[in-house]
């Protein structure tokens, strides 16, 4: 039987909820092509929502694998994942970090630029949408192992 189902529960959901307000907050840059407004707070940080420690906390892999599988967690594993790799790919583009990219007005290679990263950031929102689903599908699967 899994112990502290309904804590490993509320982790789960405080990932999904920092990655939604990071989310979120990209969403309203990509969508405005706004300045540096909403920089801080659609910086991310992965120890926030850090699958991979989440599973190896208090050495519960071995527990999570029996109750939901071992492919679950590589699959929300790898979802995880992809979803930092896209999101940083996109907010890098917004936020060129450096004195440089200050001096330099837009150009038509901007939005060029601009149209693949848009397009990454429709990579990431059905990457955003499988992760919210995974997590929930783990959560409800976690109390039913735990009854």
């Amino acid at each position: 039987m899994l112990i502290n189902v309904e804590t490993m529960v509320a982790e789960l959901h405080e990932m999904k909820s920092y990655r939604q307000e990071k989310f979120r907050s990209l969403d309203y840059v990509v969508k405005v092509y706004a300045g540096k407004a909403e920089k801080q707070k659609s910086k991310v940080n992965n120890t926030y929502c850090d699958f991979a420690s989440w599973v190896e906390k208090d050495s519960r892999r071995a527990e999570l694998e029996s109750a939901l599988g071992k492919d679950v967690l590589l699959e929300l594993e790898r979802l995880h994942e992809n979803w930092f790799e896209e999101y940083k790919n996109v907010y890098s583009f917004y936020y060129k970090d450096g004195f440089f990219s200050s001096l330099f007005t837009k150009s038509n290679d901007d939005d060029l630029e601009h149209d693949r990263i848009k397009s990454k950031f429709n990579d990431l929102t059905v990457i955003n949408n499988l992760c919210n689903q995974k997590i929930d599908y783990v959560a409800n699967k976690l109390r039913i192992a735990a009854q």
